[in-house]
C-alpha cells in the first residue's frame, strides 16, 4: 500500500473507488459518443454520394432512388441529434452528477474544479462547444436531405398535377 493508502479511512477510499468507477463510465460514454459520431458521418456521406452518383447516372430513374435515400438519410441525421441528446443527458447530467455527489466526500474535487476552470474560461468568450458543432453538423446533414427530397418531389408533383 502507498503512503496516501495510509492516511485515508476505509469510507474514504469507497467513495474514492466508486469515483473512478463512474469516471472510467463518463469516459466510456464519452468514447462512445465519438464512435457514434464517426458511423453517423460516414452513413451520411455515403448516402449523399450514392445520390449524387444516382443523379449522373440513372437520370430517368434517380426520382424514386432520390427520394427513398433522401428520406432515409433525413431519418439518419435526426436519429443522430437524437443519440447526441441522449450521450449529452447520460454524460451530464446523470453520470456527472453522481460524481458531484460523491466528490462531495472526498477531499479533493476534480470534477468539479474542473468545471469550474471551464466556467472561468467561457466567461467573456464566444464559446462553441463540440456539442454545438454537432448538433449543428447533423442539423446541416438533415436540411440537405430535406432540400434534396424536396427537389425532386416539387417537380414530381408540378409533372403529376400537369397530368391530371
Amino acid at each position: 500500500m502507498g503512503e496516501r493508502d495510509f492516511f485515508m479511512d476505509e469510507q474514504t477510499e469507497q467513495k474514492l473507488a466508486l469515483y473512478r468507477e463512474y469516471n472510467n463510465s463518463m469516459e466510456k460514454f464519452k468514447a462512445h459518443n465519438f464512435a457514434s459520431n464517426r458511423f453517423y458521418i460516414i452513413i451520411l456521406m455515403l448516402v449523399l454520394f450514392i445520390i449524387l452518383a444516382a443523379k449522373q447516372v440513372f437520370i430517368s430513374g434517380s426520382l424514386i432512388f432520390t427520394f427513398a435515400f433522401s428520406f432515409f438519410g433525413m431519418c439518419t441525421a435526426i436519429m443522430w441529434v437524437i443519440t447526441q441528446d441522449s450521450y449529452s443527458h447520460l454524460i451530464s447530467i446523470k453520470i456527472g452528477k453522481v460524481l458531484e455527489e460523491i466528490e462531495k466526500d472526498l477531499p479533493v474535487k476534480p470534477y468539479t474544479l474542473e468545471h469550474e476552470e471551464i466556467k472561468k474560461y467561457k466567461q467573456g468568450k464566444k464559446f462553441f462547444s463540440f456539442d454545438n458543432m454537432q448538433n449543428f453538423l447533423a442539423l446541416a446533414m438533415a436540411l440537405v436531405f430535406t432540400i434534396l427530397f424536396f427537389s425532386e418531389l416539387v417537380p414530381f408533383w408540378i409533372l403529376v398535377k400537369s397530368l391530371m
